[in-house]
């Protein structure tokens, strides 16, 4: 483990949860095509992996791959370095709700993450945040109530969301609440 981070490898371990980060390189944040070859070669390299990666794109370019458990990864890891980032992590197959979670939304909307990108095997969902920081109660209060309503249209109206799809229909109006940018693409 490298404490002082110099050696790029793995930089710091969270011993409590054995999650990990590395430094991958540097490439130039305002470079849209470096940015999404890196995305790309990160999808390419974990799709099939049994635990959960998130690969960090930093705003003055540093470039991480956090290496997580098989239901989660901790990017919090990174600390302050998230303001701002663009950052992709995968979803085990077989092991997903087909959308962003509740941890996923909260935490990028508490580090400051710019956009966030998730993939499984069915599909590619995105997040992309207002500039203007969304508290924690706004994010949970808007959860809440978008799970509320997503229950009453299962009762009310069963047909208006396709079974197995509800965390995708609840992410989706808590985004439209927040203004928050959210689109889920198949694969």
């Amino acid at each position: 483990v490298d404490k002082r981070r110099e050696s790029g490898i793995i930089e710091e371990n969270n011993e409590s949860s054995g999650h990990t980060y590395e430094k991958i390189g540097k490439i130039d944040f305002s470079d849209k095509k470096a940015i999404a070859k890196s995305l790309q070669e990160f999808e390419h390299k974990y799709s099939d992996s049994d635990v959960e990666h998130c690969r960090v794109i930093c705003t003055n370019g540093e470039v991480y791959d956090v290496h997580g458990d098989l239901d989660t990864v901790d990017t919090t890891l990174l600390g302050d370095k998230l303001k701002g980032s663009i950052n992709e992590h995968n979803h085990v197959t077989g092991r997903s709700q087909y959308s962003f979670s509740w941890e996923d939304l909260s935490s990028c909307a508490d580090d400051g993450t710019k956009a966030a990108i998730a993939f499984d095997e069915k599909f590619r969902y995105s997040m992309t945040f207002p500039e203007k920081h969304i508290p924690f109660d706004t994010v949970y209060n808007a959860y809440e109530k978008a799970k509320f309503s997503v229950l009453e249209d299962m009762f009310g109206n069963p047909e208006s969301i396709p079974e197995g799809d509800e965390q995708n229909a609840i992410i989706n109006r808590v985004c439209k609440e927040l203004k928050i940018k959210y689109s889920r693409i198949a694969r």
